[in-house]
This record gives C-alpha cells, structure tokens and sequence, in this order.
C-alpha cells in the first residue's frame, strides 16, 4: 500500500522594515499560497496571504496596517529567496 506524504513547509523570517526587524510567519499551503503572520511593536498580530499571481508574490489581506502593505517588494523579496532553500514540495 503507497502512502502519500504531505510536507508541512512553515519558517520564519525576520524582515527589517522602518529599521526594525519583524518577525513574519509563513506556512505553506499549496506552491502558490502561503498563510503569513506578524506582530507590530505593541504585539498587535496580522494575519495575511500571500499569493504568487504571474510569478510575483503579492499580499492579500483586509484592514492590514500601511507597514506590512507599503512594504510588499520587502517580503516577496525575502519569501522568494527562502523558498530557493527549500525542498520541493509534494503538494
């Protein structure tokens, strides 16, 4: 009987936006989605997607503050060279 396995990708990257780091959460839910996750300085937690669309890793999220959505190229940059060190995934 073959099993399918399912990898469980998530890590967590510190980004430096406005000169301080922040922790981003991202966990892998098909090659294409990630749910992310981070904290402001008053431990205020945001819960977004990022969803690649034509190559590009762009944010999907509602009420996120202007940090996380004005620093998008940030991320997507960050996620892109972490995902050249990750294992393919079977998803």
């Amino acid at each position: 009987m073959a099993m399918n396995t399912i990898r469980n990708i998530q890590f967590t990257l510190l980004i430096c936006i406005n000169k301080q780091l922040h922790e981003f959460n991202f966990r892998q839910r098909n090659p294409d989605l990630y749910d992310t996750d981070t904290a402001d300085e008053r431990s205020n937690r945001y819960f977004f997607k990022m969803i690649k669309e034509n190559q590009v890793w762009k944010i999907e999220g509602k009420d996120l503050p202007a940090w996380i959505s004005s620093s998008e190229s940030l991320i997507q940059q960050a996620l892109t060279d972490q995902e050249k060190t990750l294992p393919q995934s079977s998803l």
